[in-house]
């Protein structure tokens, strides 16, 4: 009996500071009645958690997502979150779905009067190479090494990039960071004002393209090397590296996921790229049936998270989904077949022997309003519109041709308040060689396309 008096008495002592302390930190708050409100605060919100119901749970938080959707933009336009246009708000929501979806929901490819553009060009010292759009102005990229900022046909900046030539750019969604590669293996970022903040020299060849992710400052670049790297632009840190191409990658492209898409010239194909779970899916082109032989693929684009479009040497556009190896659609000699010429072109002998067949013309660029059914292909000469038929099979048709004076370097399809603009980096040469010259302009070429006159503004701008 002593011994467990004892237990009690030693327990009770080792207990006594303990509550004393427990004491002071509660006293230490200095509010009459604290301790009293509290348990108030918290019963009265456990209450209401308790008698809501599931769908009273749903229209709460609809309301404060919509709440926030107004509030920034209202601080994005600076106006009362009351005046807040309900189409505009509709349209962000339709985005959002998209982007959480990956499925292209907006048809926007019949709602422009191509036949009516307003045509301009803005000259550049040497051909340009490469175009990227960001909200409220344009860059593009030259031969000379240089990237040029331009805001309404205007040149607001200028900066010189590259020792070897400037080969591809990109800029961020929010307008933030600008990115450029080029033949000295170099990434060049900047700020939005063409500022230079920092240099990425991981590659050991040409850097060929770049493409930021959607929506953040994850930047990838593709190279002559063989090799996709992953960076964080804004810290200017390298992220890593991904292998898998046979030959240099011509182009990349990527959307809202973490993933990028590229295709390799001359090992022709294109690779999905998982980079959360360090895969890849490969897709390959094949022997051409009823068109040219593919010798290499040199332009691709996403048009949503499950369809891209590639084009190469072959003249041929290929539409691809993720679910199958091979295209579901092919349009051969999308942009039509040159002739071959006068016979000293192509001979040096007294009695010109016959002239070839005509060949067809090279997919140059491809670009694409996300998300939607439309997308625009680019060759020497021309661009032209096309629209996606969605359906258990997707299929693609021509919807316009648009001249332009030279060979089609690079597009950025922008959405405006009247319509859309097809931005063109324009050059008398392709931008990697110079072997195909043509009685073409150097600089920045747009078109302006009206909506059309029946379509209530085709579609609200994309943010």
């Amino acid at each position: 009996m002593e011994g467990t008096a004892a237990r009690r008495r030693r327990t009770v002592r080792a207990s006594a500071p303990a509550a004393a302390a427990d004491e002071e930190i509660t006293d230490s708050s200095g509010e009459s009645g604290a301790e009293d409100e509290a348990p108030e605060i918290s019963e009265s919100e456990s209450e209401a958690e308790a008698d809501e119901t599931a769908a009273d749970r749903r229209r709460r938080l609809a309301r404060q997502y919509l709440d926030n959707l107004a509030g920034g933009m209202d601080t994005a336009a600076g106006f009362d979150a009351h005046d807040v246009d309900k189409t505009l708000l509709a349209a962000r929501l339709r985005e959002d779905v998209a982007e959480t979806k990956g499925r292209a929901y907006r048809q926007l490819a019949d709602g422009y009067d191509y036949g009516h553009g307003r045509r301009a060009l803005r000259r550049t010292r040497s051909p340009a190479t490469g175009i990227a759009a960001a909200p409220g102005c344009l860059y593009t990229v030259a031969k000379d090494g240089r990237v040029t900022k331009w805001v309404d046909g205007a040149k607001v900046a200028e900066a010189r990039a590259h020792k070897r030539g400037a080969l591809c750019v990109a800029a961020s969604t929010d307008g933030k960071l600008v990115a450029t590669g080029g033949g000295d293996r170099q990434v060049c970022v900047f700020d939005g004002d063409l500022r230079p903040l920092g240099t990425l020299s991981q590659h050991r060849d040409a850097v060929t393209a770049v493409v930021f992710r959607r929506g953040t400052h994850t930047l990838y670049s593709a190279s002559a090397d063989r090799t996709v790297k992953v960076w964080s632009a804004e810290q200017l840190a390298y992220v890593e590296t991904l292998f898998g191409h046979q030959d240099s990658i011509a182009a990349i492209a990527a959307l809202a996921q973490e993933r990028c898409l590229t295709v390799g010239a001359r090992d022709r194909s294109a690779r999905m790229w998982k980079i959360a779970d360090e895969s890849q899916l490969v897709f390959r082109a094949g022997p051409a049936r009823g068109g040219f032989a593919e010798g290499s693929v040199d332009a691709v684009v996403m048009i949503d998270h499950h369809m891209f479009v590639t084009g190469g040497d072959s003249g041929a556009l290929a539409l691809w989904t993720l679910a199958k190896k091979r295209p579901v659609h092919v349009q051969h000699a999308a942009h039509g077949l040159d002739a071959p010429g006068a016979p000293a072109r192509f001979s040096a002998e007294e009695a010109a022997p016959p002239a070839p067949a005509p060949q067809p013309r090279w997919i140059t660029a491809l670009a694409a309003v996300p998300y939607s059914d439309l997308f625009v292909s680019g060759s020497w000469g021309g661009v032209r519109v096309w629209r996606v038929v969605a359906g258990e099979r997707p299929t693609f048709e021509e919807v316009a041709a648009v001249p332009v004076p030279g060979v089609v370097n690079g597009i950025a399809v922008v959405e405006t308040e009247t319509g859309l603009r097809l931005a063109i980096s324009l050059g008398a040469e392709l931008r990697g060689a110079r072997w195909l010259t043509r009685a073409g302009r150097n600089g920045l070429y747009t078109v302006d396309v009206p909506a059309a006159a029946d379509t209530p503004a085709a579609s609200a701008p994309a943010s």
